[in-house]
């Protein structure tokens, strides 16, 4: 399974699967809802570079389409029955996640300290979002208030490498992601001696929350 999208017009986003010998696209229905799937030979798939590639190829696919709750990779059922016993399952919390991500996507953000500038550190143990933001803020003033303005919703997650000083993803309206990607650019001019790396648009990975609940099939 790559995702969940209400049930509308039938989907064509082509042959793109991650299995070679299965690799139609097509959705399994269940009321108002739809899985996106394909099938697969195995119920555990090695998280390979090509595989993972193919995981995220296919809802960017439907991300063009309509709206998509992005499924981790490696989320396999045994038949479309078990995949149907899903959707009906966590139908409530699918269809509220599919209500606040509504036509809206995810962008990504990086920001690192080039390597002659000395490292600001981070207090010892788990960071707090608190420590983030104040991280953040140091180097980057209103900066990251500025990208909010443009964006639904933003998530803080702890930097990877000590030169990392924003490790941030954003949702944005689609109507608004040339808002958003002109507004990182004007605040990286601010900050030459900086490195801003962003990306997207994305499904929103970082903003889905459901908590799944299948009963195993005796």
């Amino acid at each position: 399974m790559y995702g969940v999208v209400r049930r509308s017009r039938p989907l064509k986003v082509g042959p793109i699967g991650i299995d070679a010998h299965w690799p139609d696209v097509y959705l399994i229905e269940v009321g108002d809802l739809a899985a996106v799937a394909s099938d697969v030979s195995s119920a555990t798939l090695d998280p390979t570079r090509d595989r993972v590639l193919a995981h995220d190829r296919v809802n960017q696919a439907v991300m063009g389409d309509r709206t998509v709750i992005p499924m981790n990779f490696g989320m396999v059922c045994r038949s479309r029955k078990d995949a149907v016993k899903l959707l009906r399952a966590a139908h409530d919390a699918f269809s509220e996640v599919l209500q606040k991500v509504e036509d809206r996507v995810e962008f990504g953000l990086k920001v690192l300290l080039p390597a002659d500038v000395p490292v600001d550190p981070m207090p010892p143990g788990p960071p707090t979002e608190g420590d983030l933001e104040s991280r953040a803020g140091r180097h980057l003033d209103e900066g990251l208030q500025r990208l909010r303005e443009v964006s639904v919703a933003s998530r803080l997650t702890p930097p990877v490498g000590d030169r990392m000083i924003l490790n941030a993803a954003f949702l944005v309206p689609r109507n608004g992601e040339s808002k958003f990607v002109d507004r990182t650019k004007e605040i990286a001019r601010k900050f030459p001696h900086l490195v801003f790396r962003y990306t997207g648009p994305w499904p929103p990975y970082n903003f889905v929350n459901v908590r799944l609940k299948l009963e195993r099939v005796a």
